[in-house]
Formats: C-alpha cells, structure tokens, sequence
C-alpha cells in the first residue's frame, strides 16, 4: 500500500513538473503550480504516515523525542511527546488486535 502511494504522487509530481518546462506558461500559472506541488508533498507525507505499521509509527515517535532532547527542545514539548508515547503504548498493550 504505502508503494502505491509512494508511486502515484511520485507520477503527479513528475507531470506537475513537466508543465514547468512549458514556455508558454505564465509566471501565475507557475506559481499555482508551485502550491500543488507544497499541497502534494503535503498529501504524501500524510498519506504515508496513516500507511505506515504502529510500531514504526512508534519508534518514529521516540526518535523525535530523542532528537528534541540532543536539541534541548522546552520541557513542555518534550514532556507532551512523552505522554503520547506513553498514550499509545498503552492503547497498544489494550488492544493488541488492533497492530498491523
């Protein structure tokens, strides 16, 4: 699933950019295009997330932290991701039928 995404917003950049290459088109016509594309990375990114497995979601979630860490991000912030981690182990060890 998540190659099929990969690959179709991979194929809807790729035609997004050949209008690019046209001479013809306008500097507003290029500059609407260049918010498709932000909206697409946008699409895929999110789209990625939701098809990625809880564990890797997981472990993604406790990299972040440990990054905040080593960029001493506020407490707050660090405190907040702690409590998530936290929220979805918790749903993980609750309802174990539910991992993919």
């Amino acid at each position: 699933m998540k190659n099929y995404f990969e690959k179709y917003f991979d194929i809807i950049t790729l035609n997004i950019n050949k209008n690019f290459e046209n001479p013809n088109i306008t500097d507003i016509e290029k500059n609407k295009l260049s918010i498709y594309l932000e909206i697409i990375e946008d699409l895929k990114k999110n789209m990625l997330w939701q098809a990625t497995s809880i564990h890797e979601k997981q472990s993604n979630r406790i990299m972040w932290l440990a990054s905040m860490r080593k960029s001493e991000a506020p407490v707050s912030v660090i405190e907040k991701q702690k409590k998530t981690i936290n929220v979805y182990e918790r749903i993980n060890n609750t309802l174990p039928f539910c991992s993919r």
